[in-house]
């Protein structure tokens, strides 16, 4: 199924991806359950189905599958396919967390930050976002880790949660803008536009203000 979906040793093909995905779900294998979820949460392959979506994601989430108590949690966290409940989404988040999912890890970082379904706070925001730079990423935890990085750059610029360090904020930011996360991007051309933690440079400031409009970023 992972071949088809993403196009390894064979063309890409969704449909033959669900279809794969499908026979290990009806054996109950989690991984299958969880891909399957994935195929009906953004309707590869299959017409799109969030309730659908969710309701696979928690039989893998049962099961103890960490990406899909991740999935789980964002479902719960968004309200699709299921009542939005901000507090049973760092539920799950923690349960995928907790063996290691480091995109849980960032999303935890994010609901700390925001205080969403738990108490506000920023320092164990950035130890979520520190985690989620660690260990050996899967399929889907770049995105992760390439947002934690922004983020945790942000609150050291800030000195939000942790004490404020140009040199840190600089490095994790820039570090997030390579990898082509636009919000990064744009932010490290505020930076250099304006001379914070960089000497000024308008011409790399234009640069990277160009790089995220080319994604399509408004700020």
């Amino acid at each position: 199924g992972n071949c088809f979906r993403l196009g390894r040793g064979r063309a890409q093909d969704h449909g033959a991806a669900a279809a794969w995905y499908e026979r290990s779900a009806e054996q109950s294998c989690a991984a299958g359950q969880n891909n399957l979820g994935f195929c009906y949460e953004n309707g590869l392959g299959v017409e799109q189905d969030v309730e659908k979506a969710a309701a696979l994601y928690r039989a893998a989430a049962g099961q103890g599958y960490p990406r899909a108590q991740n999935n789980l949690g964002t479902c719960y966290l968004y309200g699709r396919g299921v009542t939005r409940d901000d507090a049973e989404a760092v539920r799950w988040y923690e349960a995928a967390a907790g063996q290691g999912d480091l995109m849980a890890c960032y999303n935890l970082g994010q609901c700390r930050e925001k205080g969403r379904g738990c108490e506000k706070d920023l320092a164990l925001a950035a130890e979520w976002y520190r985690k989620a730079l660690d260990g050996d990423p899967e399929d889907g935890d770049d995105a992760g880790r390439v947002r934690a990085r922004y983020y945790l750059g942000m609150l050291y610029l800030n000195g939000n949660g942790v004490p404020q360090d140009f040199d840190a904020a600089i490095e994790n930011i820039r570090r997030s803008a390579e990898d082509g996360f636009a919000k990064a991007q744009y932010q490290l051309g505020l930076l250099y536009q304006n001379g914070e933690g960089v000497e000024q440079d308008a011409e790399e400031a234009q640069k990277w203000f160009d790089l995220a409009k080319a994604q399509g970023y408004q700020p």
